[in-house]
């Protein structure tokens, strides 16, 4: 049997500046992004606040708009799909600071880019397309994105100033931006601010500080209010500006920008509401998962208890059901929803899903437990499971519960492929999984709940 006494978590003196920065990398895997990109949005921006003398309040309000900008993007990854016929996260990658209202960027971005179709003429029809629709398509992603943000941020309790940045984030000066047109002032100096940042740091990672503080200005008037492209001239000319968008210490860096003033300590309460709400993030990129992490997180829980797991290790097994499937965000929407059988290479995007769960939960020290329970759900007990394919002694026993409740709640729900099964069809294909992929008193544990509810639905 595996250890059956993880290594003990703690939030003593954890912060929630370390939690949210070590939980924006999920949100630069669902974009497309490099890792650390809304560290370094949020560098940038912290930057030029202190150097328009924001006082603490709005620099913590600005520290976490940033932060959590790309909170609500999740939502709209299928309708990326659907409008541009391509992978969503490349696409978002690479349209973040093409000005999708401009004849001439739209053009060149999407005739260039091949993935839109082999040949010029379909890459053409798609120009076209984009074009008669460019104002309202723009205006539903951005509502799509920032509907989830209000939803996700309120959970988060940061409030008002931090929902309205983030949902005002792609209005542009000009009063030409989305979703509402708002112009000059009217835009919340939150979205501003990070507006310019996002710009900024996508130049600077491609072609350096001079061509990022150049699009700076090109765009001042237009996308930019010129007072904020000043500000950030000035805070580029400071010592360190640039060295600090380096990979090395990044995270601590950024932690330290917090206002003092501001600091919160995570409990397990607030730790609880922050897994919840990143597994809503997880369960939107798909509109087939929505409300899959809250099932599998309860169903777990119920298992637990059967199997005499004591308070504290369900509450960190709660916590990693409710990001068990965080790796999602780094798998493409064309795949997630693809109705028919995956090819070898989409296969093997699936099964890099918790190589990226570790990478990103594995950042915060109390969150070891969960990076190896979240890591290693897809493991089998015959060993031929992934990411790594590892023996039944390394598969711990929290782990082998979510995969039980995982698999119990895909199989009930509808699926691109299939629709959701009833209750005795699930629990026939889970048997047949019984001792060679799921652990047997498990399953028991499971039937024993389902029966003492008397519905699956109940149960789910």
């Amino acid at each position: 049997m595996p250890n059956q006494h993880a290594r003990p978590s703690t939030t003593e003196g954890l912060l929630l500046s370390q939690v949210i920065v070590s939980l924006s990398y999920a949100l630069d895997l669902a974009e497309g992004q490099s890792p650390g990109h809304s560290l370094r949005t949020c560098w940038i921006a912290m930057r030029v606040g202190e150097e328009l003398e924001l006082g603490s309040e709005p620099l913590w309000y600005l520290f976490y708009s940033t932060l959590l900008k790309d909170i609500g993007c999740s939502s709209n990854a299928a309708r990326f799909v659907a409008t541009f016929g391509a992978d969503d996260r490349s696409t978002k990658g690479k349209s973040k600071a093409v000005n999708m209202r401009k004849l001439g960027s739209i053009s060149r971005y999407v005739l260039s880019e091949k993935s839109f179709g082999d040949s010029l003429s379909k890459r053409a029809g798609l120009l076209w397309r984009l074009l008669k629709t460019q104002a309202a398509t723009n205006n539903e992603l951005s509502h799509l994105r920032g509907q989830q943000a209000q939803r996700v941020v309120k959970k988060l309790g940061f409030g008002k100033p931090v929902v309205d940045a983030i949902r005002s984030l792609d209005e542009h000066w000009d009063g030409k931006g989305s979703p509402k047109g708002l112009g000059g002032e009217s835009i919340p100096l939150g979205a501003r601010i990070a507006l310019l940042a996002q710009v900024v740091e996508l130049v600077h990672a491609k072609h350096g500080p001079e061509a990022a503080l150049s699009e700076a200005a090109a765009r001042s008037g237009r996308w930019f209010d010129p007072k904020l492209v000043d500000a950030l001239r000035n805070a580029a000319a400071r010592d360190g500006f640039w060295g600090g968008l380096e990979k090395d210490g990044l995270d601590d860096r950024v932690v330290a920008l917090e206002p003092r003033s501001g600091w919160l300590q995570v409990n397990n309460a607030r730790l609880d509401v922050i897994t919840e709400a990143f597994g809503i993030v997880v369960d939107s990129k798909s509109p087939f998962t929505k409300g899959h992490s809250a099932r599998v997180a309860r169903l777990a829980d119920a298992i637990g208890r059967r199997l005499g797991l004591g308070d504290e290790r369900r509450m960190w097994m709660r916590r990693a059901a409710h990001l068990h499937d965080i790796g999602r965000l780094g798998v493409s929407n064309m795949i997630l929803d693809k109705t028919g059988e995956l090819g070898e290479a989409e296969w093997e995007a699936v099964k890099r899903q918790p190589v990226h769960a570790q990478a990103i939960l594995s950042r915060l020290d109390p969150f070891q437990n969960l990076a190896r329970f979240v890591s290693s759900h897809r493991e089998r007990l015959d060993g031929q499971g992934y990411p790594h394919a590892v023996d039944a002694e390394e598969i711990e026993l929290e782990s082998r519960i979510i995969a039980v409740a995982d698999i119990y709640d895909a199989l009930r729900s509808k699926r691109p492929h299939r629709k959701g099964m009833p209750l005795e069809g699930a629990l026939e294909t889970l048997e047949e999984m019984r001792g060679s992929a799921l652990d047997s008193r498990c399953l028991d544990a499971l039937r024993a709940h389902l029966e003492t509810k008397g519905t699956a639905r109940s149960a789910a």
